[in-house]
């Protein structure tokens, strides 16, 4: 489970560091719309590769076919009563309102920062996704993760990252922006895979569904969340008292919960 979580990270962060080129590079010679027809035909492979995909054959338990509702209050159950899972969600909430809000506001860092524009907010996709598709390849040569413990070096990576937040605020140098961003790109997808493989290797197959949907709606919404936290701060503030403000009160945060959990 650990392997094939680890190995889907690096699958999905090469793309996303080498999508936005091969995009950008069609789109210069081509034009929008044949790049647009190029993307929709890169689907069939993928269409075709799922029509030969045989799940494994198990028996459907009662619980299986219960009302949505009541499925969803299962699943929330079941993590208010698992203190593993419990401290996994809460961990991604924070780190994710945190550290990937601040990945959603590049742009604002790229143009309204250093005045680079696209160009730039391209270099700091490019760097977020070289660091996150660094920590994918790590997480896959690391020990396995151990059934009923948070991996320490994600919630070291956590708490990292969350006071590395408050340095892309103030700095000033765009080599030193872009560095930053791909240790940003490197704990969120370090903490990410642990926390996710850390709930997936805990579950049953039965309240598999019920809970990892929680756990992406707690990832994406509070990604979301911060971006539109961390985009009205900047607003009122500037943008580096907003990145000071929210790393220095997420590091507090994450340092103190993992303290308790240590």
């Amino acid at each position: 489970m650990a392997s094939v979580i680890s190995l889907t990270a690096i699958n999905f962060n090469l793309a996303r560091l080498t999508g936005p080129a091969i995009g950008g590079w069609l789109i210069a010679f081509w034009g929008i719309g044949p790049s647009l027809l190029i993307q929709a035909v890169c689907y069939l492979p993928f269409i075709l590769a799922l029509s030969f995909l045989r799940p494994r054959e198990r028996t459907r338990s009662a619980a299986e076919v219960e009302p949505f509702l009541q499925a969803l209050v299962i699943g929330i159950r079941h993590v208010l009563h698992t203190p593993l899972i419990r401290q996994a969600i809460l961990i991604t909430g924070i780190f994710a309102f945190i550290i990937r809000g601040t990945l959603e506001i590049l742009p604002v860092l790229a143009d309204g920062v250093f005045d680079r524009g696209a160009t730039g907010l391209g270099l700091l996709t490019s760097a977020a996704g070289f660091g996150a598709l660094f920590a994918g390849t790590a997480k896959a040569a690391l020990p396995g993760q151990i059934v009923g413990q948070l991996p320490r070096p994600a919630l070291i990576s956590a708490i990292i990252g969350a006071a590395l937040v408050p340095v892309v605020g103030l700095s000033s140098s765009w080599h030193l922006s872009v560095f930053l961003i791909a240790c940003l790109g490197f704990a969120a997808t370090m903490t990410g895979v642990s926390m996710q493989t850390a709930i997936q290797i805990d579950l049953e197959d039965d309240l598999r569904g019920r809970v990892m949907s929680l756990w992406v709606m707690v990832g994406i919404g509070s990604a979301a969340g911060g971006a539109i936290f961390l985009g009205v701060l900047a607003d009122l503030l500037s943008f580096a008292s907003a990145l000071s403000w929210a790393g220095g009160l997420g590091f507090l945060l994450l340092a103190g919960f993992v303290m308790r959990i240590w």
